[in-house]
């Protein structure tokens, strides 16, 4: 057997053992630690930390959430590591994070079309659990398509409440298990089956002020952490920048100006990658939008929040580390193929 010596952020660390022939993940719940992991097969990311001592075996030659330039840099998944020798592993949240995800029904309480172009969907459930159901805003929780063994996963756009009301905004995939779901079944009134939270993606509190980035329905985990910014009366700029595919995409923009509102120094920016003469916000990618706002400042003084498709995320990646952004000031969600997690 070997050792699996855990250290975080708030200072706290603990140790397990964890034999070579078991993952890190599943040794851990075997000891009734509950470390955070989803997809149990290299997919989702949930289990990323950094191995800063010991070698482990993780098998496959590819994990789609583990980048060529993060293996480079110490990165493992932990439901694939199989040690081979003692671990040391660094977790880059607070030691609170390590928790049991709950289970159990909630109930929808509206849905509908929330873009002009009917692709993207807004969904909100009441969690009926008999505690409140609690999550940081930037997290997803899974939810299992009806009738189906399907379960797809969806970040919360809203922060927690005792009122135990989930907001989400789904991206309707052609032929998607749940997107049919919700454009010819879901109604008010109907339950589905749910578990979380999940997820290593939420807001980090630093002086250093955010900048928030997200493609299509990644705005999601991004506005619940401004929303959460709104609600603690954060004083410092917040940047938004918001990229869609289409001008029909756009949504929440009601959502968006209500935080301008609310907060001091909070500034959105929205890109097109194919506007037309309507569109009124930047034309092209996100990382256009980033550059031509941005271009001629200090990025590494600020602290980044991606969330969208992978090629998004690695453009906006390059951008910032030719911008000597430090890794660790830049957190990332990426969506994964619909099957495994998010769409």
């Amino acid at each position: 057997m070997h050792k699996v010596h855990c250290t975080f952020l708030d200072g706290k660390e603990f140790e397990f053992e964890c034999g070579p022939e078991e993952n890190v993940i599943s040794a851990a719940r075997r000891q009734n630690i509950i470390l955070p992991a989803y997809c149990m097969e290299g997919i989702c990311g949930t289990c990323k930390v950094r191995l800063a001592e010991g070698e482990v075996d993780m098998g496959r030659a590819e994990l789609g959430a583990l980048s060529p330039t993060e293996e480079e840099e110490g990165y493992v998944l932990l439901c694939q590591a199989h040690p081979q020798t003692d671990l040391e592993v660094q977790f880059e949240i607070d030691s609170d994070r390590v928790t049991a995800p709950q289970e159990g029904k909630a109930r929808i309480v509206e849905v509908g079309p929330a873009s002009p172009s009917g692709e993207v969907y807004r969904i909100v459930l009441k969690a009926e659990f008999s505690d409140i159901f609690f999550w940081n805003p930037g997290q997803y929780v899974a939810i299992n398509a009806p009738g189906t063994s399907e379960w797809r996963m969806f970040s919360m756009a809203n922060t927690a409440s005792m009122e135990n009301v989930l907001e989400f905004y789904v991206r309707i995939l052609p032929q998607g298990v749940f997107s049919n779901f919700l454009k010819g079944q879901a109604k008010v009134g109907d339950t589905l089956d749910i578990k979380g939270p999940y997820g290593l993606f939420f807001y980090n509190i630093t002086d250093r002020p955010p900048v928030f980035i997200g493609g299509g329905t990644g705005l999601a985990p991004n506005l619940a952490m401004i929303r959460q910014l709104s609600n603690q009366f954060y004083p410092k700029r917040i940047r938004l920048f918001f990229g869609v595919t289409n001008p029909g995409d756009l949504h929440c923009k009601k959502e968006i100006e209500s935080l301008q509102e609310a907060l001091p120094d909070f500034v959105p920016y929205y890109a097109c990658a194919n506007a037309d003469e309507s569109w009124e916000g930047d034309k092209g990618f996100v990382t256009d939008s980033l550059l031509k706002h941005m271009g001629g400042e200090d990025f590494a003084g600020h602290e980044f929040y991606l969330c969208g498709p992978p090629p998004m995320i690695e453009a906006v990646e390059k951008i910032l580390r030719e911008k000597s952004v430090e890794r660790s000031h830049i957190h990332r969600e990426e969506f994964v193929p619909s099957g495994a997690t998010k769409s």
